[in-house]
C-alpha cells in the first residue's frame, strides 16, 4: 500500500484523467463481453503491455528523482495511450459484434443530396499519380504522427498542451466508438469491393483485402480478437479526420513544425474519402467529434496546477 501511495503522489492531473478514461474503457469492454459473442486473446497484447510497463517505470523514476519533466511526460503519456488503445480497439470490435444494421445507404444518400460524388472525387484526386501518392503518404502518416507530436510537446515542455492533446484523443476515440456502435457504417470503398466491383486503377491506402476484412468482421462477428489482426472498422465519424485535426491543434504555433503539421494534415483530410474509402459525411462527423473532444479536454483540465508544466517536478520527499 505504501508503494501504491507513493506512485499516486507522482501522478499529475493529466495522468489521473487519462487513467480514469482507461478504466472506463476497460470496464466497458468487460461489460460488453457479458452480452456478446466475442473472445479476446489478451496474451497477444503482451508486448504492448510490457513496453508500456517499461515506459511507466522510466516516467515514474524521472518524476521521483525530480529529473526532466519532458521525459517523464513523454514516457507516461505514451504508455497510457498504448494501454488505452488496446482496450479501445477491442471495444470497437465489441461494437461490431452488436451487429446493428448498417447506415451506409442513408449516409451515401445524404452525400448525394448535397451534390457530393464520391467516385468522381476519388477519380479526380487520384488520376494524377504524384498527387495520389502524396495523399496516400499523408493518410498513412496519421498514426506515426502521434508519437512524434507527443515527443515534440513533451521535450519542448508544453506539458499542458500535451495533456489536452492526449486526453482529447482518448475522449474522441471513446465517443467515436460509441457513435459507430449505435450507427454502424463501413464506407464507400468497402461496399464497392463487397459488391464485386473491380479494384480502382490507382493507388489507395486501403487495400481490397483490408476493405473486405472490415466487411467480414462486421458480417460474421469478430470471433477471437488478436492484437496483430485488428483493423479499423469505423466509417463515421472518421477517426483519421479526428487525429489530423487534433495534431494540427496540438502543434499550432510551433514555427516550422506547425507549418509541416498543417501541410501534411490538410492533405490527410483531402485523402480521407479516397484512401480511407470514407463517405464525405464521415469527415464532417469526425471534425465535430474533434471539436467536442478538445472542448471537453480543456474543461477537464481547467484549474490544473500550472507547476505541472514546469521543467521538473520536485521529488516526493521534497514536495511541500
Amino acid at each position: 500500500m505504501k508503494v501504491v501511495g507513493m506512485v499516486v503522489k507522482l501522478l499529475v492531473r493529466g495522468d489521473i484523467i487519462r487513467i480514469a478514461i482507461i478504466l472506463f474503457t476497460a470496464l466497458s469492454v468487460l461489460i460488453a463481453q457479458c452480452f456478446i459473442a466475442m473472445d479476446v486473446l489478451w496474451s497477444s497484447f503482451a508486448k504492448a503491455y510490457l513496453g508500456a510497463a517499461f515506459l511507466i517505470t522510466i516516467g515514474l523514476a524521472y518524476r521521483w528523482l525530480g529529473r526532466d519533466a519532458g521525459v517523464a511526460a513523454a514516457c507516461l503519456v505514451t504508455a497510457q495511450l498504448v494501454i488505452f488503445s488496446s482496450f479501445g480497439a477491442v471495444l470497437n470490435y465489441a461494437g461490431a459484434a452488436a451487429h446493428r444494421p448498417l447506415y451506409d445507404a442513408a449516409i451515401a444518400n445524404l452525400d448525394k443530396a448535397i451534390g457530393l460524388d464520391w467516385l468522381g472525387y476519388v477519380t479526380a484526386v487520384k488520376s494524377n499519380s504524384t498527387i495520389g501518392a502524396l495523399l496516400t503518404a499523408a493518410y498513412n502518416s496519421t498514426l506515426p504522427q502521434l508519437p512524434v507530436a507527443i515527443a515534440i510537446l513533451a521535450f519542448s515542455r508544453r506539458i499542458a498542451r500535451l495533456d489536452e492533446f492526449s486526453i482529447a484523443f482518448m475522449l474522441a476515440a471513446v465517443l467515436t466508438v460509441a457513435l459507430w456502435t449505435a450507427f454502424p457504417n463501413l464506407g464507400e470503398l468497402q461496399f464497392l469491393y463487397a459488391n464485386g466491383k473491380p479494384v480502382p486503377p490507382f493507388q489507395l491506402a486501403l487495400s481490397r483485402e483490408e476493405a473486405l476484412q472490415v466487411f467480414r468482421v462486421w458480417r460474421d462477428g469478430p470471433g477471437t480478437v488478436r492484437s496483430e489482426e485488428i483493423v479499423g472498422l469505423i466509417g463515421a465519424p472518421s477517426f483519421h479526420t479526428v487525429m489530423a485535426l487534433l495534431t494540427m491543434r496540438a502543434l499550432w504555433g510551433l514555427g516550422w513544425v506547425s507549418i509541416a503539421a498543417v501541410a501534411v494534415n490538410v492533405l490527410t483530410l483531402l485523402a480521407v474519402p479516397a484512401d480511407g474509402g470514407h463517405h464525405f459525411f464521415d469527415v464532417a462527423a469526425g471534425a465535430a467529434v474533434a471539436v467536442f473532444a478538445i472542448l471537453a479536454a480543456k474543461a477537464l483540465l481547467q484549474g490544473r496546477d500550472e507547476r505541472e508544466g514546469s521543467v521538473f517536478v520536485a521529488p516526493v520527499g521534497q514536495a511541500g
